[in-house]
């Protein structure tokens, strides 16, 4: 007798990767006061929220949009997170494209991004060494990258494709990160000391 066993599969999409990775912003945010490496679990997720939610404001009804050909490759690969953020700054880059309000970046914010970027890498792309980083400015970046999450997703006007649960559980997880960030006790510091 033989017993079938199912074969379980995993399916994400773009937008249910910006949830997820949203949700476990959350988490990993409501840990931190406690466990100062969560702070690096924080940095890959919201990178990695960031990205997504450029990927899902930039692409239309045409997942070709965030697509570019690797000649090297030979094949085609989703545009880099620095075109991704150049898109969404763009009059004409998100969708419905030459409708929604573009993304400005300011001083500060720019400097969040290239801090947020450069630490990700690092993290995710660990060599054998020791490294020491002062994590005031760890809870400082996320923050600002939440603030332009909140823009490309909620004010520009960019037509996402979510569903209607979908949309409701951005806003809800969004604001909860929102609210986490900010009451921190890094970022707390962070503005008690003029960081922020």
């Amino acid at each position: 007798m033989s017993s079938k066993i199912e074969r379980p599969y995993l399916r994400i999409t773009e937008r249910g990767n910006l949830l997820d990775n949203l949700e476990r912003l959350g988490e990993f945010l409501e840990r931190t006061d406690s466990n100062n490496l969560m702070w690096k679990w924080v940095i890959i997720a919201v990178h990695d929220a960031l990205y997504g939610a450029a990927i899902c404001a930039c692409q239309g009804t045409d997942s070709d949009k965030v697509m570019q050909y690797n000649r090297k490759r030979q094949q085609n690969e989703l545009i880099s997170f620095d075109r991704a953020i150049k898109r969404c700054q763009a009059q004409d880059g998100m969708y419905p494209f030459g409708a929604c309000k573009p993304l400005v970046l300011d001083a500060k914010k720019k400097k969040s991004i290239e801090f947020l970027k450069s630490v990700r890498d690092d993290f995710q792309h660990f060599s054998p060494m020791g490294w020491s980083i002062g994590i005031h400015s760890m809870a400082v970046a996320p923050h600002d990258a939440l603030k332009i999450i909140w823009h490309i997703t909620q004010d520009s006007g960019a037509f996402l494709h979510l569903t209607g649960d979908e949309g409701e559980s951005l806003r809800k997880l969004l604001a909860q990160a929102v609210l986490l960030s900010e009451n921190s006790r890094l970022y707390l510091e962070a503005k008690a000391l003029k960081l922020v």
